[in-house]
């Protein structure tokens, strides 16, 4: 014989016109005042019970304040994080393009001094053209990293020459490697082997894995090979270096992972450079595949969807 006007605490949370909208309430939240200092979010679910006399309702309250407490506090560091993270990309494209337009000037003018050099020098302009296209090649890391957090790198993806683009790449870091005393081997077809790609990505993670193959084998070989089959186009790069531990492979595509750290760090490199290349071959529709074992050197693979032309 009482109805829910009658209870004073859930009449002034408002309950009783909640439930006169629908005869049946399920999963309705109502925050009761509970002191004149403390409100509690209650999940409310009501079920008629016409066969009692006189009719009356089931009322059901569940308690979920802490919950929604939990809720709350999730959805503030998810923004708090996501903040960061757009703050994070702003400052490394500003810093990437504020860096990049210098050293593209002191990189046009090195192959300028190069050809008034005296022999004796010319050493010193290899020494600061090599630096500075490492740096190049880490901002660019950088830069193509925040585009692909942002969402905006441009993917173009047409059909070219992936043996011309290796013998292309490795070419140009054949004299480093001959540099350090390490032989370099190319096997690639002479006739065209097309993959329908992003040509510019390619290249890019093709010279990645070339740097960091020269940058971690002190003796040995470097050998690039180019193999392809009815689907797919494999480029594979091995180098007789260091190897990477079983424990790390895991790893090795998280961002800022190295093999070695702080005082013990033996070799150069942000840890981005992998992590980079899997996403950008990946965007390109290819795949990047790593086999290797401590001490005897590694083998990274770049997968291709080869291109068929249509008769």
């Amino acid at each position: 014989g009482t109805t829910l006007n009658d209870v004073t605490t859930l009449a002034e949370a408002g309950l009783p016109s909640a439930l006169h909208r629908s005869s049946s309430v399920r999963g309705d939240e109502v925050t009761l005042q509970v002191g004149p200092d403390e409100q509690h979010i209650v999940l409310v679910t009501v079920h008629p019970l016409p066969e009692r006399e006189p009719p009356c309702q089931l009322l059901m309250l569940a308690d979920i304040t802490s919950y929604k407490e939990v809720e709350a506090d999730l959805t503030r560091a998810k923004e708090e994080a996501e903040e960061t993270s757009r703050l994070k990309m702003a400052i490394l494209t500003n810093i990437t393009h504020e860096v990049r337009t210098p050293l593209t000037v002191i990189l046009g003018f090195t192959s300028m001094l190069r050809k008034g050099v005296q022999a004796e020098y010319e050493r010193f302009v290899d020494l600061v053209e090599r630096s500075g296209r490492r740096l190049m090649r880490m901002l660019d890391t950088m830069l193509d990293l925040a585009q692909l957090e942002a969402g905006s790198l441009d993917i173009d993806c047409q059909p070219f020459d992936v043996g011309e683009t290796v013998r292309r790449e490795a070419d140009f870091f054949r004299a480093t490697a001959e540099e350090k005393g390490l032989s370099f081997h190319i096997d690639a077809p002479a006739q065209a082997c097309c993959a329908c790609s992003d040509e510019h990505i390619v290249a890019s993670v093709l010279g990645h894995l070339l740097d960091n193959a020269i940058k971690f084998t002190d003796e040995g070989q470097i050998r690039v090979a180019l193999e392809a089959d009815h689907d797919e186009i494999h480029v594979r790069v091995h180098d007789t270096g260091i190897g990477i531990d079983e424990d790390l492979l895991p790893k090795i595509y998280d961002e800022f992972v190295q093999g070695s750290t702080g005082l013990e760090r033996t070799h150069q490199g942000n840890g981005l450079g992998l992590t980079v290349s899997r996403r950008l071959i990946e965007e390109a529709g290819g795949t990047l595949q790593v086999a290797s074992s401590k001490g005897e050197g590694s083998r990274f693979t770049i997968v291709l969807p080869r291109y068929a032309p249509s008769a």
